[in-house]
């Protein structure tokens, strides 16, 4: 806050705001925000991804060498498709 003198709004793009001193912003007269539900439905995709690859070696990540050094599982772009609100059973 200090390196933005005039800054009036901090909105946190994230489920919580705690990364913000939200009494300091309040102090200086500074709106703090937050997305409750950003990512939520993304975040619970990727952690089904990474269960099935643990159990069954679904997807192949644990083989790449970027994980076995150490590396986070992060996908850089858009990688297979959203599954909210699909229907994967039709009866």
């Amino acid at each position: 806050m200090e390196a933005c003198p005039g800054i009036s709004y901090i909105g946190v793009l994230a489920t919580g705001y705690n990364i913000v001193d939200v009494e300091a912003a309040r102090e200086k007269g500074i709106t703090v925000t937050n997305i409750p539900s950003y990512g939520t439905a993304a975040v619970a995709q990727f952690a089904i991804a990474l269960l099935l690859e643990v159990c069954h070696h679904a997807g192949g990540i644990t083989a790449t060498p970027f994980i076995r050094a150490g590396g986070e599982p992060v996908p850089t772009g858009q990688h297979g498709r959203p599954i909210r609100n699909y229907t994967f059973f039709h009866e």
